[in-house]
């Protein structure tokens, strides 16, 4: 993900909000730089919940996100996967993000959830291989 100046950020965050964004940025560079899921879910609390709405996967918990990251997300992810920021919100003890997540069809996905391989990462009336699809 690209890095954000002082100014897209924010340049007068509290104590706390400084502590989340910094660990919000280094989880964002183990799930898309280092692709190391130990770091990913060191940054994360024990009963965190990830739900990634296109493609309804994700977990509950670590023992779950291992799984997640490790198997299906991580070594799963097209390699020329882009973020682009639109607007960050961030609040004392939350911080959401709104982006345009790009990338092309290069690596099938395995089933997930009973959906058949060609089906788990489709984006909605794309075919699965070699188009570049954008999701916001």
């Amino acid at each position: 993900m690209r890095k954000r100046n002082k100014r897209e950020t924010g340049a007068n965050l509290s104590a706390a909000q400084e502590v989340l964004l910094k660990l919000w940025e280094e989880h964002v560079r183990h799930e898309f730089t280092t692709h190391h899921t130990e770091d990913t879910l060191a940054t994360m609390v024990e009963d965190a919940y990830v739900n990634h709405i296109p493609v309804l996967t994700g977990g509950v918990g670590k023992k779950e996100l291992r799984e997640f990251y490790s198997k299906r997300f991580i070594p799963q992810m097209p390699p020329d996967t882009e973020m682009v920021p639109l607007s960050r919100t961030i609040g004392d003890d939350q911080l959401v993000d709104e982006m345009i997540f790009k990338f092309t069809h290069t690596i099938l996905a395995s089933s997930i959830r009973g959906r058949s391989p060609l089906s788990a990462w489709r984006v909605p009336k794309k075919q699965w291989t070699n188009n570049c699809h954008q999701m916001l």
